[in-house]
């Protein structure tokens, strides 16, 4: 009768830890970094308040915009979606490392259980690029 009890106690252990630390999570945590690049450490980013990321985004979608009207490119387009999304996440009261997180898993598959919401044809490494020149506005 011990031993099961002391499986059984076990076994509920497990379940709780893994539900307690998030197995099986389906969206970027909002707390740290997704970090896809590996460009930046663990912890100790002084991110920017989420009124001045979305000042900084704001000038860079229009920035974005001009350069669009000149040049058309469906890769500039989709930075300037990227951008424009994690403005309106931060408008919606996300974190600023959640917001960069949550709108890269909406453009590139694979670093979420989430189907990717605005599908593309962009390489990961392009987008790679995108997440880290985000990640670099947006810190102190």
């Amino acid at each position: 009768m011990k031993k099961f009890m002391l499986k059984t106690r076990l076994g509920l252990l497990v379940v709780l830890g893994m539900l307690a630390f998030g197995f099986g999570a389906t969206q970027a945590s909002a707390q740290g970094l997704l970090n896809p690049t590996g460009a930046f450490p663990d912890g100790g980013i002084n991110w920017v308040t989420p009124s001045e990321a979305q000042s900084v985004l704001d000038q860079e979608v229009v920035t974005l915009d001009q350069q669009l009207q000149a040049t058309p490119s469906t890769a500039l387009d989709l930075k300037r979606k990227f951008f424009n999304s994690i403005s309106i996440l931060l408008q919606q009261g996300e974190t600023v490392p959640g917001a960069l997180d949550n709108s890269f898993i909406k453009f590139v598959a694979g670093y979420s259980d989430i189907p990717v919401e605005v599908p593309n044809a962009l390489p990961v490494p392009t987008w790679l690029s995108y997440y880290e020149d985000a990640a670099l506005m947006l810190q102190n």
